[in-house]
């Protein structure tokens, strides 16, 4: 990091750009780049496509796509894949794999893809509500079906991730000062959502997953009001939940899980704080309305 002086030019302000990011960058006097702004921050960006080679010298359908989940949320627009001894079969795994990490296939030959990646323009905070009101839908369904459908909650759980994706990507192209914080929720929320796919393949007594369906209600309605006292607020009714979940778990397996959902709900809710707080010049805490 370094301190570098503002100068005006007419109405604009200016700041020389390092040499040595230039150079590696390849940006000169003719280039283009993105300016993101946050709040305090602002951040600069080459604004040409980053592309990346992946080669992989068997076909390991696991390996190929935690490869693929990297490259998307570390920014890159274009992967090219190289896997030697690529069959037809395994070819069609990693399409399918590919379309769901919004990876669309520009190119084939005998050993490689060309996948360009199609950005998904939904901005970070509908994203998080989104994974939110999913892990509700979750709840829904163990809460009213005669017995949890393990392929579709697996389904729902994997778009929870892909949410996920996307948020780290976003924060990956563009970063901003609360970047860090969006992908602390995403993960939060995402590993509540495996809790609970953990959860309903127990069979849970419907009064535990009511009361875990209102704790993610009540999470959902306080969390997104931007106010402080709400949240502290939040964070109690969530401590106490805990009580109450004892009462409707049947085993220590059950409560486990029902208890780290309850946990990385609260985690979640510390990380609300940490965004009010850094977008406010002064904090006033005062009783929460009930």
């Amino acid at each position: 990091m370094e301190t570098r002086k503002i100068f005006k030019i007419r109405e604009s302000y200016a700041v020389f750009l390092p040499k040595p990011w230039c150079e590696r960058n390849s940006v000169n006097e003719r280039s283009e780049v993105s300016v993101i702004w946050e709040e305090d921050v602002v951040a600069i960006k080459p604004a040409h496509m980053r592309a990346v080679a992946i080669k992989v010298s068997e076909p390991r359908q696991d390996t190929v796509v935690k490869l693929l989940v990297a490259a998307l949320v570390t920014g890159y627009d274009e992967v090219k894949l190289e896997v030697k001894g690529m069959d037809l079969q395994f070819r069609h795994k990693i399409m399918s794999s590919a379309r769901g990490l919004y990876m669309l296939p520009v190119e084939e030959g005998p050993d490689y893809i060309v996948f360009r990646v199609e950005d998904v323009k939904i901005d970070r905070e509908k994203l998080i509500a989104r994974m939110i009101s999913t892990l509700s839908f979750m709840m829904d369904h163990v809460m009213t079906a005669p017995k949890a459908d393990p392929a579709l909650m697996e389904s729902v759980d994997d778009e929870v991730d892909r949410y996920r994706h996307m948020i780290e990507r976003l924060c990956y192209k563009y970063p901003t000062g609360s970047c860090v914080r969006h992908v602390q929720l995403a993960r939060y929320i995402e590993r509540a959502a495996d809790h609970l796919v953990e959860l309903a393949a127990l069979e849970p007594k419907r009064e535990l997953v009511g009361a875990l369906k209102g704790a993610v209600d009540e999470f959902s309605r306080k969390s997104s009001t931007g106010d402080l006292a709400a949240v502290f607020d939040l964070i109690d009714s969530l401590n106490k939940m805990r009580f109450v979940l004892r009462q409707y778990a049947e085993d220590e397996l059950t409560m486990l899980h029902a208890d780290r959902i309850i946990d990385y709900l609260i985690n979640a809710a510390e990380i609300y704080i940490d965004l009010i707080v850094g977008k406010s010049r002064e904090i006033v805490l005062q009783p929460a309305n009930s």
